[in-house]
């Protein structure tokens, strides 16, 4: 599916990234990203994580299944408050996938940590099972 830059999403990719438009989207035409779910309440919109090696960072394009069309680009934290929280284990993968490295093994959680993730799940799992949210495969 090849992506196409909504004004909107052309808009933030400007602001957003140190990349263009045509990179990112260079990106998410060559599955170089991690898709990390659909939109509970818009079954057509897949969330893509993708790196950016300039901003140091993962993104998200929101992208309509059905044409292609890129609706927004956001930036981690507003993903975790419009969203869901990415893990950590996600964005390594995008971004070692980008740089062509395995990732890492990461090393133990804190305690904190842990049990961050561990609510997480939990939401995850009653979304899937409310059928709000698409298993992750």
């Amino acid at each position: 599916m090849e992506a196409i830059f909504s004004n909107h999403a052309f808009d933030r990719a400007e602001s957003r990234l140190s990349m263009s438009h045509d990179e990112c989207a260079v990106l998410l035409d060559n599955d170089l990203c991690v898709d990390i779910g659909m939109e509970p309440l818009n079954n057509n919109r897949l969330h893509r994580l993708f790196y950016s090696v300039n901003d140091k960072q993962c993104f998200v394009a929101v992208q309509d299944q059905r044409d292609g069309l890129i609706v927004t680009i956001w930036p981690m934290d507003y993903h975790s408050n419009m969203a869901w929280e990415v893990s950590i284990e996600c964005q390594l993968e995008a971004k070692y996938m980008l740089l062509a490295k395995p990732a890492p093994p990461l090393p133990p959680l804190s305690t904190q940590e842990r049990n961050t993730w561990i609510r997480h799940m939990s939401w995850e799992r009653r979304q899937v099972k409310a059928g709000r949210l698409e298993r992750r495969k």
